[in-house]
């Protein structure tokens, strides 16, 4: 099977549960994070272990799982932090929320954000503000292990 086979098979599987531009995104965020393939019209020709692979994670789509867990990561105030089902993905408004607190904070003030999860939030504040004493805390382990992982 071609690429552009595969990519228009995914694409339209998925756009029985998304709309057309959803599931276009999403199919070439696989084709590319996944599979390394950035032209989604090449006639190259997918391997056997490809294809197998390409059929694993279109069936945990239509079983409505975040493309986001599948591959690992969310896009996030222009960087990729890592995700599990441990942590809420991060939401476009939340990159609002960032910016809201960029453009109010002081000099020498201290962030807290309760709940980090992937730790998108401190960890974007401390990229735009070095100088700011920015905290995540969280109950749960698994996601304190994913942000402690993103906040080098």
């Amino acid at each position: 099977m071609t690429a552009k086979t595969a990519f228009q098979n995914l694409h339209n599987a998925l756009q029985t549960i998304y709309d057309n531009r959803e599931a276009f995104t999403i199919s070439t965020y696989i084709f590319e994070d996944v599979f390394k393939i950035f032209n989604t019209q090449s006639e190259k020709t997918l391997s056997e272990p490809q294809v197998t692979q390409l059929d694993e994670i279109q069936n945990r789509l239509l079983n409505y799982e975040p493309w986001q867990h599948i591959v690992g990561f969310a896009d996030f105030y222009g960087s990729k932090f890592h995700v599990s089902p441990d942590v809420l993905i991060p939401r476009p408004e939340t990159e609002e929320l960032v910016q809201l607190i960029l453009d109010n904070v002081k000099p020498k003030q201290t962030i807290l954000d309760i709940g980090t999860g992937s730790g998108c939030i401190p960890i974007s504040i401390k990229k735009k503000h070095e100088h700011l004493t920015v905290f995540g805390l969280d109950i749960s382990e698994a996601a304190l292990a994913i942000a402690k992982k993103m906040r080098h």
